[in-house]
């Protein structure tokens, strides 16, 4: 599948692999393409792309776990909004292959240094290996607002290299509302241009060229940073700590409790997809209080050189020295002439150190502006040079600093991140559309797409259903009886409570919302019958008889996931009907895998 021009390089078995543009794709083959997800692979050409629904469309395959290589040739801030809109993160990159894994998981791999020719074969070789990995495991808390990103870094030169991992957690309790970001790198590895020894002249093992030179890093850095608009993110942890000691073998094991609030639906019983479904249905409660423990597990091994970790603002640096006694550890002898050099005391850490390392930072929760990620790494090279000037020796001693540093935009405004659990809300009707809210009032059923922020719903703890695009609330017009959305306050019209898969005003306890002919209702009209279906007594979330929403039958029972399911009443199979689709919705959970 591809958005926007097709690669001009090299196709790789081309009977199998056919560039076909999104631009042409009904909707059906591109569920079908969705649906056959392991062996496709989208390719994004964010440049040239203009149209919101080619970005929307992009954004549908990527949820779906489909792999998407990006081109972004010009890292202008457009360009990086656009990626941020589709993956929730950008950086300059100039390709990087995404894939969503469940549960909010992405991985990131950046392919650095390659061209138009190539850089199709190399995709594909990634995704061949992405298809031999197993399903990660899914996360016990499966509907937490946390989204998770895994990226692989590497510089032009191959002097850093990194694999981090950045978590974005939204935390909220009675007294407090947060968004943590954790930043671990496992590892950061900085290796110098050049390391070790080079001898001159003509003798044996020597090179043939006048130069003689030792090359030692004397220090490595390692960086962490988070920078916010205009908010000043703060430090809550990080590791490892300074350690003065020249070796040193440490493991360390952070962890961070932190209550998500709200609920995952445990308490009702039955299994986890019931329970994230119930949960969804349920107004947010800070009371529930949910502890998660967020833990990060590092290891690092030093040789000739210490630790030094200082925080300077919004940053965190370590610096690793070398062991004073061992700065001319690579020349064994001056002479007259040129120096003895030697390779024997070297150590593996003076050609290459890496770091494990980890920040914890807290943003207020109601943020939802970008903040940045900074990793970065360098070294300072000791060059010391010997060569011949006719009849003398020269000399010189430099110090080669170099320094790298990668930066992510993060979208924390992204709808895994809200404090209640966002939702598409569905009609069990026909096609199943899903209801829209927009800036004039109106609502109306739209063909379902979950990237579309004035289709996604929180339910907040006034049970009132949000907007995530427009922070209006869907309302009830009493007048005519039409849904619509209004500025959110304390109101009867604007609350609402799920009755299984029934949506009931709150305003008048019979009325529930149904379509009519793509028009959304709520009190009913000649077309509608509302009967009074009683509720599951064990939890009126679940349906009440076995057979819903057919009509009841002398052997129903009413379900209980939390005891024995008892026998229905007689009565009901003469006083209860079949429940009409057009009164029934169902919800997608956008955290549990849209």
């Amino acid at each position: 599948m591809v958005f926007g021009p097709p690669l001009s390089g090299k196709n790789i078995d081309d009977a199998q692999r056919i560039q076909k543009s999104i631009t042409t794709l009904s909707q059906d083959e591109l569920n079908l393409s969705v649906d056959d997800s392991k062996s496709n692979m989208a390719y994004l050409d964010i440049d040239s792309i203009e149209d919101e629904k080619i970005l929307e469309k992009a954004t549908a395959v990527f949820r779906a776990g489909i792999p998407v290589l990006l081109k972004m040739k010009n890292h202008t801030p457009e360009l990086a909004k656009k990626v941020s809109t589709v993956f929730g993160i950008s950086g300059s990159f100039d390709y990087a292959l995404f894939h969503r894994l469940n549960n909010s998981n992405i991985d990131v791999y950046r392919l650095e240094g390659y061209d138009d020719e190539n850089i199709m074969e190399v995709a594909w070789l990634r995704v061949k290996e992405l298809n031999l990995k197993s399903d990660p495991p899914e996360d016990q808390f499966i509907g937490m607002p946390k989204l998770t990103y895994n990226i692989n870094v590497q510089s032009p030169s191959r002097e850093m290299t990194s694999v981090v991992n950045i978590d974005i957690i939204r935390s909220a309790q009675r007294s407090q509302d947060k968004k943590f970001v954790s930043i671990k790198t496992a590892p950061t590895t900085m290796r110098s241009a050049k390391n070790g020894i080079t001898i001159g002249g003509f003798d044996p093992g020597g090179s043939g060229q006048n130069l003689w030179g030792a090359y030692l890093p004397h220090a490595y850095r390692f960086t962490h940073q988070l920078t916010a608009q205009q908010i000043a993110p703060v430090l809550v942890a990080s590791a490892p700590s300074s350690d003065s000691r020249t070796e040193f073998s440490f493991t360390e094991t952070k962890t961070t409790g932190l209550s998500i609030g709200g609920t995952l639906g445990g308490e009702f019983g039955g299994t986890k997809a019931d329970n994230i479904a119930y949960a969804a249905k349920s107004p947010f409660n800070v009371n529930f209080g949910l502890n998660y423990a967020h833990t990060k597990m590092m290891s690092y091994n030093f040789k000739d050189y210490s630790l030094l970790a200082a925080q300077n603002g919004s940053s965190v640096t370590w610096t690793a020295p070398i062991d004073t006694k061992l700065r001319g550890a690579l020349i064994k002898q001056l002479t007259s002439t040129t120096p003895i050099l030697s390779e024997d005391k070297m150590t593996p850490m003076m050609r290459s150190a890496s770091l494990e390392s980890y920040t914890l930072w807290e943003l207020p929760g109601t943020y939802t502006g970008l903040a940045t990620v900074s990793v970065g790494g360098g070294y300072d090279l000791d060059r010391t040079e010997w060569w011949w000037e006719r009849t003398e020796v020269k000399s010189q001693q430099n110090t080669d600093i170099y320094n790298s540093e990668e930066k992510y935009e993060l979208d924390m405004s992204n709808p895994f991140l809200t404090r209640e659990m966002t939702v598409l809300i569905r009609s069990a009707d026909s096609t199943g559309k899903c209801i829209s809210g927009s800036a004039n009032s109106s609502t109306t059923l739209e063909s379902c797409v979950a990237s579309d922020a004035q289709q996604l719903w929180g339910l907040d703890s006034e049970s009132r259903y949000v907007n995530r695009a427009t922070q209006q609330c869907l309302s009830v017009r009493e007048t005519d009886g039409a849904l619509i959305t209004n500025s959110c306050a304390l109101d009867n019209r604007q609350q609402w409570e799920w009755q299984a898969d029934r949506l009931h005003s709150l305003y008048n306890r019979e009325w529930r919302l149904y379509a009519e002919n793509s028009q959304l209702k709520i009190i009913p009209d000649s077309s509608m019958h509302f009967q009074n279906t009683p509720k599951n007594v064990f939890n009126p979330l679940n349906i009440p008889w076995a057979s819903y929403p057919l009509a009841p039958s002398f052997q129903d029972v009413m379900p209980n996931h939390l005891g024995p399911s008892p026998q229905i009443s007689p009565e009901w199979v003469d006083r209860y009907q079949g429940v009409d689709t057009r009164q029934r919705w169902r919800i997608e959970i956008l955290r549990d895998g849209i």
